[in-house]
Formats: structure tokens, sequence, C-alpha cells
């Protein structure tokens, strides 16, 4: 529900809030173990950081998306975080 609120509240415009949700679904999906999701999450989360004028933080969560999609064979995935 929070990375569902998260990509909500950026489309209406509210990158704090965002930022807030994509964080709290981080780490929920962190803590479930779930790899499929993480990776999403922080391509996500690093675009939102970018936004917010935080570079390297944005930098970071971006290559860990890539790393994650790799790992689980999700080309597509960590192609459009590339691009």
């Amino acid at each position: 529900a929070s990375y569902q609120l998260g990509i909500l509240v950026w489309q209406q415009g509210d990158i704090t809030r965002a930022h807030r949700y994509m964080a709290e679904s981080l780490e929920c999906f962190q803590t479930a173990g779930n790899s499929v999701m993480r990776g999403p999450v922080m391509m996500r989360l690093g675009t939102v950081l970018a936004l917010q004028g935080d570079y390297a933080a944005a930098n970071m969560y971006l290559w860990k998306s890539v790393a994650i999609c790799e790992e689980l064979g999700d080309k597509l995935r960590a192609s459009s975080v590339l691009t």
C-alpha cells in the first residue's frame, strides 16, 4: 500500500510525501524479504531523491536497483533505470 500511495502522491506533485511512502515501502519489502519489489522501489526512491536534489543518495539507490534487477534477471527494469 505504501508503494502505491507513494506513486499516487508523486503524480499529484507531493514529492516530500512520495519520498516518505517510498522509504516506508522499501523498509516493508526488506523486512519481508521481498527481493522482487526492492528493485522497483529503489528505482522510484532514487528518482524521488533526485527530484529533491539529493543526487548522491539518488545515485546510490538507482545503482542498487540496477544490481537487484540484474541479480533477479529482470533486464527490462534494469535497463529502464539506466536510461
